[in-house]
């Protein structure tokens, strides 16, 4: 029942936790198989191609009791003035539902394809995030843009002191 899932992660209470690139973030029951919606963003995300709803990851301390410390950090698409941009947001979960999002990156380069997304947590309590290019590689090369690299930055949407780029979110470019 699935349509097109982008990340599965196993969460703390067993269950695992699906975004579908069209737009739904869901958690499945494993000993149920109930299916229970946490987020729909059908109607208002960018889905098409590799576009979407994609990466995501619990924050530091998720516990999936809907205690104040269950943060979800999500990436997924937009368009806004005929431009597809992605966006990383944090989420409190409630233990029901994903609410109070938190912009922390906006407009970050995309497309329909090569968007990346990847999200994930360091043991130092930064998170890296994945964008890509867009289909178009000159982008990973260039400095200025934040597509096509591994970003790297603070739970609250802020820079590191210690990135290699000081005052940049940008770890590491190429990709």
């Amino acid at each position: 029942g699935y349509d097109i899932p982008w990340e599965i992660r196993l969460a703390p209470d067993s269950s695992l936790w699906v975004t579908e690139r069209y737009g739904r973030f869901t958690r499945y029951d494993l000993a149920t198989g109930d299916i229970d919606t946490l987020l729909d963003r059908s109607g208002s995300i960018y889905a098409s191609g590799e576009a979407g709803m994609l990466g995501f990851a619990f924050g530091p301390g998720f516990s999936g009791t809907g205690s104040s410390t269950d943060s979800v950090f999500l990436v997924y698409c937009f368009i806004q003035n005929n431009t597809i941009y992605e966006r990383l947001s944090v989420f409190q979960y409630d233990g029901d539902d994903l609410i109070n999002e938190t912009i922390l990156l906006d407009t970050l380069p995309a497309s329909s394809i090569h968007n990346g997304s990847r999200v994930h947590f360091l043991d130092d309590g930064t998170l890296l995030l994945t964008t890509g290019e867009k289909g178009t590689p000159f982008l990973a090369q260039d400095f200025y843009s934040l597509g096509g690299k591994v970003l790297r930055l603070n739970p609250d949407g802020t820079i590191p002191a210690d990135n290699p780029f000081p005052g940049s979110y940008v770890y590491s470019l190429g990709h």
